[in-house]
C-alpha cells in the first residue's frame, strides 16, 4: 500500500484534496520546517462555480516542498492576492474579474523579490472556480532532477491548465535618422 488515509466528508458539502509531498529520502527540506512527506490535504470550503457575473473563485494551494512561504501578487501592486501561504496550505478563496493576469510568486513578505511571473488568462471563466497550485521544485538539482516549480490552475471539472512562465525582452529604440 502506497498511503491510506480515512478522510469524514459531510453529506451535500464540496471538497478538495490535493495529494502533495514526496515518497522518498534525498530531498531538500522545507524552508519553513513543514514535512514534506507525502499526504493528501483536504479543503473543505471547496466552491464549484463563483458568484454570479464576471468573476472567477481562486483558492490556492502550495504543493512545491522546497519552497519557502509565498506571496501571489500583481505586478506593481502592492497588496498580494495571496498572502503568506506556506507549503501544505490551501488559501482563502477570492474572487477576482474573469481577465488576463500575470502573477508574480513571491517569497512571503519579500515581494520585492520575484520567483517567478506566470500567465493566467481566466477571460473566458466566468462564473468559474479553479484551485490555483504550486508544483515542482524550486531547485531540482537538490531534489533528484524532479520537474520545475510550475503554477497551474484545476477547475471544477477536472481540467488541469498549466500556467505558463511570462517571458519578456527589453528593447532599447534609439532614433538617429536624420531627416
Amino acid at each position: 500500500m502506497l498511503f491510506r488515509s480515512n478522510l469524514t466528508l459531510q453529506p451535500g458539502s464540496s471538497y478538495v484534496a490535493m495529494a502533495s509531498g514526496v515518497l522518498d529520502t534525498g530531498f531538500a527540506a522545507n524552508p519553513s520546517g513543514r514535512s514534506i512527506t507525502f499526504n493528501v490535504f483536504p479543503h473543505t470550503m471547496a466552491n464549484t462555480s463563483s458568484s454570479p457575473g464576471s468573476l472567477v473563485n481562486l483558492t490556492a494551494f502550495h504543493g512545491a516542498t522546497d519552497a519557502p512561504a509565498v506571496d501571489v501578487i500583481l505586478p506593481g501592486d502592492t497588496t498580494p492576492l495571496i498572502n503568506n501561504l506556506h507549503y501544505g496550505e490551501f488559501s482563502t478563496t477570492i474572487s477576482v474579474p474573469n481577465s488576463f493576469y500575470l502573477l508574480n510568486v513571491t517569497p512571503a513578505s519579500f515581494n520585492n523579490i520575484v520567483l517567478a511571473t506566470y500567465e493566467a488568462d481566466f477571460s473566458s471563466y466566468a462564473d468559474a472556480s479553479a484551485v490555483l497550485f504550486a508544483s515542482g521544485f524550486l531547485n531540482p538539482a537538490n531534489n533528484q532532477s524532479g520537474p520545475a516549480f510550475g503554477l497551474f490552475a484545476a477547475l471544477c471539472d477536472g481540467s488541469v491548465i498549466e500556467l505558463l512562465p511570462h517571458q519578456s525582452a527589453r528593447l532599447q529604440v534609439i532614433h538617429n535618422a536624420a531627416d
